[in-house]
């Protein structure tokens, strides 16, 4: 109430975006499943076979056919 007894409404802000938590926290849950998470199993795997395995797994010659062709394509 203000000094002569009236009552005044609080402007309650209003966001541009409304749901914009909502929908940022979706879209994170999301991104993390589809993309990230499968792009750490990419990172983590190599150091599971060791360095024997992982050189074994690179230096097999359908690998090293493809790492020659790439090179011989150039940069795209």
């Amino acid at each position: 109430m203000s000094a002569i007894g009236l009552k005044i409404p609080l402007l309650r802000s209003r966001h541009v975006l409304p749901g914009f938590n909502l929908s940022l926290g979706f879209t994170l849950f999301y991104l993390a499943g589809i993309v990230l998470i499968p792009l750490l199993a990419l990172v983590i795997r190599p150091f599971t076979l060791g360095w024997e395995g992982f050189w074994t797994a690179i230096s097999t010659p359908r690998v090293l056919a493809s790492l020659r062709r790439k090179r011989r394509a150039g940069p795209m």
